[in-house]
């Protein structure tokens, strides 16, 4: 959010105005006060409704840019930059408008004596909370460069781990878009002169079945357009929302564990690949065990596994070993289970973890390959099944006519 404020400098007395993005209103006056400025009038921001202003909400720093952006900090730190000098080196090497805007507001944060974790914290949509809480432990430690080292890393991995998951549904995504143009095609035009000719040759005698449901929706496709679109739109928003409410959302996820076959495990995988790297990047920067597994539960992105997570946070704050909650969950894998008491009894929990994430890692890859030769005849067969039905019900009219005649 934006805000405009109005404040005195404690030292000078000066009058100062300006603008600051932050996640709230409190946010926002607890930066202005770390600035040594005493806030006289702070209020939201009007900004005008612009295609500029729609676009930047809609914008956002990919995974791979801020991999980039650790990886090159961390560079620039190890060679003995400044924090402020190598901030404004990325930002004006950065293309990303919002990612741009969003570190020179960093870099003012931090010349006033903000600390870099703080004024990150500002853009949880940039910076989420697993990468503030690893800048923070660096900044306590004295290790910054370090801890954005283990961050780029885990973007890293992140990136490539949602590069092979769009490679996995890029070719089906397309071949049935290709086959939905081609149905679109063939009944918007030409089913239609099929139907011309056959009301010409039997104008009382009605269409077979079949024909006559796809030209209703050629008839819709090409006729009832404006009333089609909105409505798919709307069916579009409304399973979203309906899907967004925490009861169906609970159901759904845990219906995605549970998919037949092995798509339920490879969902389960991504899972556990995600998290065990999460934790074990946060335990190794030497983040609190009950924060880190805070933090672990959000990558996860699946309700169920959050609702674990807190259960198991609860009882490792209530005195547990990590280990016990986790071999007592049916969401968790006995393997996991297993490595993380390993890990536990030799004091390698973080390097256990690393082990465990890359396991998950190339359980997924070796599942994504099998399913993308599975998918391939799949989608061969499922398209032409539809190119099918559409070339039957086409040549049914004909067949009757012949009928007929004879």
């Amino acid at each position: 959010m934006d805000f405009k404020y109005e404040a005195r400098n404690m030292t000078t007395a000066e009058a100062i105005r300006g603008e600051i993005t932050a996640v709230d209103r409190g946010a926002a006056a607890a930066a202005i006060k770390a600035r040594g400025l005493l806030i006289i009038k702070l209020e939201d921001k009007k900004n005008p409704l612009t295609l500029e202003s729609i676009f930047k909400r809609y914008q956002k720093v990919k995974v791979y840019e801020l991999a980039i952006f650790s990886r090159q900090l961390e560079t620039m730190l190890n060679s003995g930059m400044s924090i402020i000098r190598s901030l404004a080196v990325l930002e004006a090497q950065t293309n990303n408008a919002m990612f741009r805007e969003a570190l020179l507001k960093i870099r003012a944060d931090v010349e006033s004596g903000s600390s870099l974790s703080d004024a990150m914290r500002q853009y949880p949509k940039i910076f989420n909370h697993l990468y503030v809480s690893m800048v923070s432990m660096g900044e306590v430690t004295g290790e910054l460069d370090t801890a954005l080292q283990r961050v780029a890393e885990y973007m890293e991995k992140e990136y490539r781990l949602k590069k092979e998951i769009i490679a996995a549904t890029r070719y089906p995504t397309v071949v049935m878009s290709f086959g939905l143009l081609a149905m679109l095609g063939l009944v918007t035009f030409i089913l239609p002169r099929f139907v011309n000719i056959y009301h010409s040759l039997s104008p009382t005698a009605k269409l077979p079945g079949l024909t006559a449901v796809l030209s209703g929706i050629g008839t819709l496709v090409t006729q009832r357009y404006y009333i089609l679109f909105p409505a798919l739109f709307g069916l579009y928003l409304g399973f979203k929302k309906v899907r967004a409410l925490p009861a169906v959302r609970e159901k759904w996820d845990r219906l995605k564990l549970r998919m037949p076959g092995k798509l339920g495990t490879l969902v389960s995988q991504i899972i556990f690949a995600r998290v065990s790297r999460t934790l074990s990047t946060l335990l190794i920067t030497g983040v609190p065990i009950i924060e880190a597994l805070g933090t672990a539960a959000q990558t996860a992105n699946n309700v169920v596994i959050q609702e674990e997570f807190e259960k198991i946070q609860e009882k490792v704050r209530q005195g547990s070993t990590l280990a016990k909650p986790i071999q007592q969950s049916e969401v968790f894998p006995p393997m996991f289970g297993s490595m993380v008491e390993s890990g536990e009894e030799s004091g390698q929990l973080g390097k256990m973890l690393v082990k465990v994430a890359e396991f998950y890692e190339t359980e997924v890859e070796t599942a994504l390959k099998g399913l993308r030769s599975l998918i391939e005849p799949v989608m061969i067969i499922v398209v032409g099944c539809m190119i099918g039905i559409i070339v039957i019900g086409m040549y049914l009219p004909i067949f009757k006519v012949y009928q007929l005649i004879k």
